[in-house]
């Protein structure tokens, strides 16, 4: 994650507090082909998915409308709609950042998937997260742990390369995340 936030280890079982009881956010920033191929996966699994225009690099006040009003009982991916294109890579993830923090300060979500180190270090840096406490593996290389610090402490979180991962990646890693309280 860039030196930004930084993995503390487990210390004792995982605690699963009663506010991170909701549906899962998925950021899914990365513009690799491999995260398209999961976000597409996902979903076929029946996870819903917002795409939004990065072309501004501003956060996206419908798209924060429309993620809150959809939580209400289904897990969400957030995506970006510029597939593969070039652009400032630093503004984006920003833009996407302030975005998906817009949307867990106004709902009850369950957890975050963050999919691209970009997108991962500027979320738990709007967070004012800089550590995750790590609890295990959604599956190898996919680390799951529960932000240490911040303003949403406890927050269950997955992290995962924008380049990596199996195309059922950002499924399991929903599921795992459902569980959070239930051994690997």
């Amino acid at each position: 994650l860039r030196n930004a936030v930084k993995c503390v280890p487990s210390q004792g079982p995982a605690e699963t507090p009663d506010e991170y009881d909701g549906p899962i956010l998925v950021v899914a920033g990365s513009r690799h082909d491999c995260t398209f191929c999961q976000v597409e996966a996902a979903a076929a699994a029946g996870v819903t998915v917002l795409r939004f225009d990065l072309s501004g690099h501003r956060s996206d006040a419908g798209v924060v409308a429309g993620v809150r009003h959809i939580l209400a009982g289904r897990n969400v991916i957030l995506a970006t709609d510029a597939h593969g294109e070039a652009t400032d890579a630093d503004a984006a993830a920003q833009c996407i950042a302030s975005t998906a923090v817009a949307i867990v300060d106004r709902t009850g979500i369950g957890g975050l998937v963050l999919t691209g180190g970009d997108i991962a270090a500027a979320t738990c840096t709007a967070l004012d997260s800089a550590s995750i406490r790590l609890l295990d593996e959604v599956a190898a290389g996919i680390p799951m742990g529960r932000l240490h610090d911040g303003r949403r402490p406890g927050l269950p979180v997955v992290t995962k390369a924008g380049g990596f991962g199996a195309d059922d990646a950002l499924v399991k890693a929903v599921e795992r995340l459902r569980n959070v309280g239930t051994p690997g």
